[in-house]
């Protein structure tokens, strides 16, 4: 049971990575809080964080793309919670729950907001549809066949 358990998850995962899709944000005014960012560093930067309500705070050295949801801006500087920080030879940072950096963006900074996907959403829902209609019409016919013998 626990194979079909982990597809059916591995298969939902998929399901919903593919209804979103990452837009460049080209200036930090255009970026909109609330929404998942992923920030990837020309150079690596040293940032740091903080736990929640100002708890430990955590200085990751050498962070070269930062994933989060937007909590502010001001200038060149997001405010984010973080979720995810990697080095730039793709290592995960440890971080704790809920901690918040700021990190200021540069020329060589890339952002990308992370968006729903109206067009990739209504293909996965019209596939899967179509899917479900073909096994309950293969089983229907498999059932008239059974009864014809």
């Amino acid at each position: 049971m626990r194979g079909p358990r982990r597809l059916l998850a591995v298969g939902v995962a998929a399901a919903a990575a593919a209804c979103h899709s990452a837009h460049p944000v080209y200036s930090p005014s255009l970026a909109t809080p609330g929404r998942t960012l992923r920030v990837a560093f020309g150079a690596t930067q040293d940032v740091l964080l903080v736990g929640p309500g100002g708890g430990d705070s955590l200085r990751a050295e050498g962070v070269a793309r930062i994933e989060g949801r937007l909590l502010s801006v001001s200038g060149d500087t997001l405010r984010l919670r973080v979720d995810r920080a990697y080095s730039a030879d793709g290592r995960s940072f440890q971080l704790p729950n809920g901690a918040t950096g700021s990190v200021i963006r540069d020329a060589d900074t890339r952002m990308d907001e992370r968006r729903v996907s109206a067009g990739r959403t209504t293909a996965l829902v019209a596939g899967v549809a179509a899917g479900a209609f073909l096994l309950l019409l293969a089983a229907a016919l498999a059932a008239i066949a059974d009864g014809v013998d």
